[in-house]
């Protein structure tokens, strides 16, 4: 193993950040191509929405749906980041996105 990476690529243990469906897009799809694929070439893959899902009641509530949305964000990064060798963060161009994703 060099730098703690593993040698061989079955071993690698990867993280995908980005949303994922629903609602089905663009970056969403791509992240679910992404981790379909990975796993049938035998790599383990965590996959980590950055729209988690919530009680539909917490939804129509417009602040508190963020802050746990960013929570339970937070708590599965940390949960998850652990496990990982590689992380792989999905983000379109737009600053509030990135800042959101990325603790």
């Amino acid at each position: 193993m060099k730098y703690g990476m593993p040698s061989n690529l079955d071993e690698m243990k990867l993280c995908i950040i980005s949303p994922y469906p629903p609602p089905v897009g663009g970056m969403a799809n791509q992240a679910k191509m992404l981790v379909d694929n990975f796993k049938a070439e035998g790599i383990e893959v965590y996959p980590l929405p950055t729209n988690p899902k919530i009680p539909m009641f917490i939804e129509r509530i417009k602040f508190a749906r963020g802050i746990i949305r960013e929570v339970l964000f937070l708590i599965n990064l940390l949960r998850i980041i652990r496990k990982t060798d590689v992380v792989c963060h999905l983000a379109c161009s737009y600053l509030a996105f990135f800042l959101f994703t990325l603790p």
